[in-house]
């Protein structure tokens, strides 16, 4: 089930890195869904310490800490349709949304990396 559940968390953070070069900010955000992805694919072939993902997950915590609150300041100006609008980014509120969002899913998969890391016998590549 992990070996599964894994991949296709690696194929969805792939195609997250290919959607985010129309965002205004791309490169920020192709390195965090890329980290993500590298880091599945490292679990995958079982060459990946723990620290890694604990340390994505870290950064991306702290990264929707930030942006808490300027969502909050304009979330007023989203509404549930905009948020699952996959074609239209409407508003300032509507973006953060998405994007703490995509920021959670990294964390909450990176964690289970890390502690799935934890408990199996994985190469570091040294």
């Amino acid at each position: 089930m992990m070996k599964v559940t894994n991949s296709i968390m690696a194929f969805l953070f792939m195609l997250s890195v290919a959607v985010q070069f129309n965002d205004p900010d791309p490169l920020v955000w192709v390195l965090v869904y890329a980290a993500a992805a590298i880091a599945c694919v490292l679990y995958a072939f079982q060459r990946l310490n723990w620290l890694v993902p604990a340390v994505i997950a870290l950064v991306s915590s702290l990264w929707a800490v930030y942006l808490f609150p300027e969502m909050i300041g304009n979330i007023n100006d989203s509404s549930l349709s905009d948020i699952f609008n996959f074609f239209n980014m409407k508003t300032l509120g509507t973006e953060l949304i998405r994007e703490i969002g995509g920021l959670l899913i990294i964390v909450v998969w990176m964690i289970v990396l890390a502690v799935a890391g934890r408990g199996e016998k994985h190469e570091t590549g040294s």
